[in-house]
């Protein structure tokens, strides 16, 4: 039988772990006949087999020990969702353009003074001849390679593979580095490319690092030399000046908006952490903050009706928003309880904390695409009790809204 039998008895992280074994060894003729086809590669689709499956199904279902395995691996899959809460609110925030501070983009900055480089007129063909002739590197120039870097080395010629090439059982074209420099022993040849179509062909040649004697200036090391064999006896051959150069010095990326999160769930003192933590699938529950305790007197409610509250801090040139959340406020426990599994809890709990963040975030850095008037009501208000109330039905609005999409997704 398929592991979908685990499934249907709402096993489903043990279905991928697991077998079901039906031993029908001591079964009679007749009995078999009912099940097993003659292939035995599935069992029948017969009354029989049917009902078999639901009495293995309603065991399964029942097996208290199958079900607390189910709980542990749900929990312990669930608690690494969890452990990426703030990666996945990081992606979610770094959607939305505000003049918060992160760290260096994917792409280099750009804007610059000066004209864009273009991409030149192609290099003329050169004419195939058998047997060759032409074998020249395009630029006479020394090539210096920087300290961990690789340089691509061009050379023209009339030769055409796969006669002539650097590869194959019987090559007719070598790369070699030669000379007597200190620092030859820093180059090496990494990559030949045969010469294409047009006559051009490459060699590339790479400079190791060397951290304790760190290359200050350009050296010469030796010359790179190619060599080709003629059909007709003579030998073609060209030769380079290589060395070596002062490693590059590291440049930052243009530095995206952004702003990283911090998710602090925190309790008051009479909480039962220990039961919010295995709840919430959170390593810490950390004591009532200064800010909640503020929450608490602005509204002058219990410490366990406090929601939640967000500031922007800097931590080295980025900007980082702090969000504290009460992990055993009622409205918040009560909906988590709804849920049937800990998969469940925990995306019902990213979900409401998404909603959480965003409205700590557009209170805390100015948004692009919000107008200015707006902007200035929603950030510059001074008043901590109209923003504690805001708070308040903001966090009733979450809760609501994850519960709607949890029974819409059900459905």
């Amino acid at each position: 039988m398929s592991p979908k039998i685990l499934v249907d008895a709402n096993l489903p992280e043990i279905s991928g772990r697991a077998i079901v074994e039906v031993r029908v060894d001591r079964l009679e003729e007749e009995a078999l006949s009912n099940i097993i086809s003659n292939s035995r590669e599935y069992p029948k689709n017969s009354p029989f087999t049917r009902a078999l499956k639901e009495r293995v199904q309603e065991l399964l279902a029942e097996d208290e020990a199958l079900l607390e395995i189910e709980r542990r691996l749900q929990e312990e899959k669930a608690q690494q969702s969890s452990e990426d809460l703030n990666r996945k609110i990081s992606r979610f925030l770094a959607a939305i353009l505000s003049d918060a501070a992160a760290g260096p983009a994917e792409s280099t900055g750009g804007g610059g003074p000066g004209k864009k480089g273009g991409r030149g007129n192609p290099r003329p063909e050169i004419t195939p001849c058998d047997p060759p002739h032409i074998l020249e590197f395009i630029s006479p120039a020394a090539v210096f390679v920087p300290e961990g870097t690789v340089k691509m080395l061009k050379f023209k010629s009339d030769a055409r593979p796969p006669k002539y090439s650097f590869h194959g059982d019987n090559p007719r074209c070598f790369a070699r580095l030669t000379g007597s420099g200190q620092r030859l022993s820093l180059l090496s040849i990494t990559g030949k490319a045969d010469i294409d179509g047009r006559g051009y062909g490459s060699v590339t040649v790479a400079c190791a690092d060397s951290p304790k004697a760190p290359v200050s200036n350009n050296e010469a090391a030796g010359e790179i030399e190619i060599v080709l064999q003629t059909t007709d006896g003579r030998t073609l051959s060209a030769r380079l000046a290589v060395g070596v150069a002062r490693k590059p010095e590291e440049r930052e990326r243009k530095r995206k908006q952004s702003v990283r999160p911090e998710i602090i769930f925190c309790a008051p003192d009479a909480a039962d952490k220990e039961y919010l933590k295995e709840f919430l699938l959170e390593k810490n529950i950390a004591p009532l903050t200064g800010s909640l305790e503020k929450y608490r007197d602005l509204l002058g409610i219990s410490d366990k009706e406090c929601a939640y509250w967000g500031v922007k801090t800097e931590r080295s040139g980025e900007s980082w928003l702090i969000v504290e959340i009460n992990a055993g406020h009622p409205r918040l426990i009560e909906v988590l309880k709804t849920c049937t599994t800990a998969e469940e809890r925990v995306q019902m709990k990213e979900r409401i904390v998404e909603d959480i963040v965003l409205d700590c975030y557009q209170h805390a850095f100015r948004l692009d695409d919000l107008p200015s008037i707006v902007h200035e009501e929603v950030v510059t208000n001074p008043e901590d009790l109209h923003r504690a109330a805001e708070i308040c039905l903001n966090l009733d609005k979450a809760i609501r809204m994850a519960s709607l999409e949890r029974k819409v997704g059900a459905k």
